[in-house]
């Protein structure tokens, strides 16, 4: 189960999901919308630690699902940064915290 879900908005490529407090994530999960077809050709998913942006991972496309692997990372937000695209992307980022997959 995700410790958050953020959407992104219409028409934009960056959403940020924001936690409530402090939370350990270590894999993010991005689902595009393929309705209209593939769109996302690069991205980059960046979390926030103690005030500063990090780099969380980088990719190429997203496709249906993507599910990335990171160190354990006490975050206060996840930033996901669609970098290039053919069209205007609709993607749900989701962030878990470390443990077995259910």
């Amino acid at each position: 189960k995700p410790v958050g879900q953020a959407e992104l908005p219409k028409g934009q490529s960056t959403v940020t999901l924001q936690f409530a407090a402090e939370t350990t994530i270590d894999r993010v999960m991005l689902q595009e919308d393929l309705t209209a077809g593939h769109t996302v050709v690069t991205f980059q998913v960046d979390v926030e630690v103690n005030g500063a942006w990090q780099s969380f991972v980088q990719g190429h496309p997203i496709g249906t699902k993507r599910i990335a692997l990171g160190a354990p990372v006490a975050a206060t937000a996840v930033r996901l940064s669609v970098l290039e695209a053919f069209a205007p992307p609709q993607v749900l980022l989701s962030a878990f915290a470390p443990g077995p997959c259910a």
